[in-house]
């Protein structure tokens, strides 16, 4: 059995940070100031930690893509839970 592996399934469990995010700087706004587009890009640089490590959510999906992929290289156990410990700060 082929793994398919995309980019939605190693962002996915950041997906909570996003929604809340999105909704506190938007309120009830359709359309976004530029002082609240610039808080939603800069999302990825909010601080979670997994396992103990604190890091910012672009570094914590790189870390986890990394790590399936060493996983998926070296075992056909499937993919890692690295996130199974994610706490968003």
């Amino acid at each position: 059995m082929a793994l398919c592996l995309n980019v939605n399934d190693l962002i996915e469990p950041f997906r909570p940070m996003v929604d809340i995010i999105a909704i506190k700087v938007s309120g009830n706004n359709v359309e976004l100031t530029k002082p609240q587009r610039y808080k939603l890009a800069h999302i990825l640089h909010n601080a979670c930690m997994i396992n103990n490590q604190k890091l910012n959510i672009l570094n914590a999906i790189d870390m986890e893509l990394k790590l399936n992929t060493l996983n998926l290289e070296t075992s056909s156990k499937g993919m890692a839970i690295l996130c199974s410990n994610l706490k968003f700060l």
